[in-house]
């Protein structure tokens, strides 16, 4: 003999619509970026530059450290390069 199990209302799963971004959060449709976008990212390139050569010589530092077996130390640097970001 075969029991048939029935649920009750109050335990059945509630399927929630979901809600259409806020326009505030949409991305952008296009992939070009506008003149001012241009302006203020070559305004930029200067200071990201200086920051890419100094964590360059970090990792440089940081792998010859981890050559000569200073492995403590070579992690330690490679978190400062880190942290530069």
């Amino acid at each position: 003999m075969i029991e048939e199990v029935v649920i009750p209302e109050h335990t059945k799963p509630v399927v929630q619509e979901e809600e259409p971004p806020r326009e505030e959060l949409k991305r952008p449709k296009s992939a070009v970026l506008s003149n001012a976008d241009y302006k203020k990212k070559e305004k930029q390139r200067p200071k990201f530059d200086k920051l890419k050569e100094k964590i360059e010589a970090k990792k440089e530092t940081a792998a010859a450290k981890f050559k000569d077996g200073q492995y403590g130390e070579a992690i330690s640097i490679y978190k400062l390069s880190a942290e530069l970001l």
